[in-house]
């Protein structure tokens, strides 16, 4: 069964959907994971997170990048 052009155009279509809402909900987990590093930093907790504060800001950079 061949599939067209019309076809494989929906479903690129839905699969590009799943996957913008798949980074929207890891950039949505990122912001919360960086609140949560930004509160222990204020604490006075800065040598634990610094390193992931670090790797979340360069995770999210390459998240949001068009």
């Amino acid at each position: 069964m061949t599939q067209t052009d019309k076809e494989k155009l929906r479903m690129a279509k839905n699969l590009v959907k799943s996957n913008n809402k798949k980074i929207k909900k890891a950039l949505e987990a990122i912001d919360e994971l960086e609140i949560s590093v930004s509160f222990a930093r204020r604490e006075g907790r800065d040598r634990d997170h610094i390193q992931v504060g670090y790797d979340i800001q360069k995770i999210k950079k390459i998240l949001e990048e068009d």
